[in-house]
């Protein structure tokens, strides 16, 4: 058909454009490609380390370590719990480590290379060991103490290694590390030690261990800290002054009960027995609510893993990225789809007498309109589905940025449908529906004024400017002549505006 002749005659003469537009729409799908396949294969990794590390759903610390008693107390309620205390320790280097005894049922170390340490060995977080030259074999000292490198890895509870919270961002100077006990020891002794606990839940709920925690006593001898045990004696202290206080008014009672016998004062000796039974019984109220008040003041922080930056910014600060990708990538489109439409009207507004002469021939609006939108389907297609490939293929350079600020395993790439679908469909469907609103309106005009071209006349906006200057009147009318263009590049202005802010 002369048709199907043309469509590689119109490439060729417009090849520059055509090869520009697809290398935009590969690179704008390479980029929410490259930034959604690294968040999914970030996502993918760090949930495979919690679920095989065994990761906490939650943690909490205390003033004071717990007992035994304690801990066999927790024991009846479903849920385990394991100590996580840890001790900041200098390096000679100048860097600070938070070190740990091994755990052995929450938070296992992700180990990568090598193994966890035995006595004079210590295990490292893979960042730490990698900007400060470390690798299984090499020495760390810390005062007089020199451990051996054991194993590099990473911690479930420790995917972003901050010293705090509520820093702004991971320090290059601190990271976490494990030794073994007897080390922990040593290196603890005359530094603080931090009580801190991870749980995992099995049929209880977050309240029920709460509720738990709340009614263990506290081991008084254990407490250091003055002011905590200041506050732990408080309650016995204030029981103490207040029975001294009724015991006063309840000798008080007595010798005015006496004083009234030896008077033979029935009304004082009344009033004598009563001061002293209400005396009785506040001494009693007092001393129950006492004993009913649970002792709090021993646990100093709990939260839930869900809430822990520690352990899920990862994933949180990757989709982040990922949802910016997916909605910057359809303005991206649509803007670039239109712009494949303004191109193939240029061509049917420079092609108006040949396409009237088809229509006189007996071609159809649908065969036209299905001639003049193959190439832009064509190319947003080919540009869909390279970008995709081009994407996939940068997917480890995109993650590199997250995996230089968090304490992750090697990415699980994945290649997920959605993704698929987005960068392959996307384009071509936005190319469908926005090339046929364009296209079938430029080539609604009969054949003989397709041939006449008379598109100025159609075109023409009767507006009444009389009380302009010929400056302003040509002005105003050439904006309206041009109208479609000029709303064609406010929109174009507004989406790159929206582009910038994302």
């Amino acid at each position: 058909m002369v048709l199907s002749r043309r469509i590689a005659r119109d490439l060729k003469e417009n090849m520059m454009r055509s090869i520009a537009m697809l290398l935009i729409i590969a690179m704008s799908m390479a980029f929410v490609g490259a930034l959604c396949s690294a968040a999914d294969s970030i996502t993918e990794a760090v949930r495979a380390e919690w679920k095989k590390c065994l990761v906490e759903d939650g943690s909490f610390e205390t003033y004071t370590p717990l007992s035994k008693r304690n801990m066999n107390e927790l024991s009846k309620v479903s849920a385990t719990v394991e100590r996580m205390f840890y001790t900041d320790i200098p390096l000679s280097g100048g860097a600070t480590l938070r070190i740990f005894k091994n755990r052995t049922k929450i938070n296992l170390a992700y180990i990568e290379e090598g193994r966890l340490p035995k006595d004079g060995e210590i295990f490292i977080e893979k960042n730490f060991a990698k900007s400060h030259g470390l690798k299984v074999g090499s020495k760390v000292e810390s005062g007089q103490t020199e451990l051996t490198v054991s194993g590099v890895g990473c911690l479930p509870d420790y995917g972003y290694v901050k010293q705090s919270t509520s820093d702004v961002s991971a320090n290059d100077e601190f990271s976490v590390a494990i030794v073994a006990d007897g080390d922990f020891k040593r290196l603890r002794a005359g530094r603080k030690t931090v009580f801190c606990y991870a749980y995992r839940l099995g049929s209880a709920s977050e309240k029920e261990l709460k509720d738990a925690l709340l009614e263990l006593d506290i081991d008084k001898t254990m407490i250091s800290d003055t002011y905590i045990k200041a506050q732990a004696e408080k309650p016995g202290l204030m029981k103490e002054r207040i029975f001294g206080i009724t015991g006063a008014i309840k000798g008080g009672a007595m010798e005015i009960s006496e004083a009234a016998r030896q008077a033979k004062s029935d009304s004082l000796g009344s009033a004598a027995s009563g001061i002293y039974a209400a005396a009785d019984t506040l001494e009693n109220e007092i001393s129950e609510a006492i004993s009913e008040t649970p002792e709090t003041v021993n646990i100093s922080s709990f939260g839930e893993a869900k809430y822990n930056i520690r352990i899920t910014n990862a994933i949180d600060d990757s989709k982040i990225g990922k949802q910016a990708a997916l909605v910057v990538g359809a303005f991206l489109l649509i803007l670039l789809v239109y712009m494949l439409a303004v191109f193939a009207s240029g061509t049917i507004e420079k092609e108006r007498p040949v396409i009237g002469t088809l229509y006189a021939l007996g071609y159809k609006k649908s065969e036209l309109l299905s001639h003049y939108m193959k190439i832009p389907l064509l190319i947003s297609a080919i540009g869909g589905i390279s970008g995709l490939a081009l994407g996939y293929a940068l997917t480890g350079k995109m993650a590199a940025s997250y995996s230089a600020m968090y304490s992750f395993p090697p990415l699980t790439r994945v290649f997920p449908m959605y993704l698929n679908l987005y960068s392959t469909l996307m384009p071509t469907a936005f190319s469908y529906i926005i090339n046929r609103a364009v296209l079938s309106k430029k080539l609604a005009g009969t054949p003989l004024s397709m041939m006449q071209d008379d598109r100025n006349k159609a075109k023409a906006v009767k507006l009444r400017l009389a009380h302009f200057s010929f400056s302003a009147k040509y002005k105003i009318r050439q904006f309206f002549r041009e109208l479609s263009g000029n709303i064609t590049l406010f929109f174009g202005i507004n989406i790159s505006l929206i582009i910038i802010m994302f």
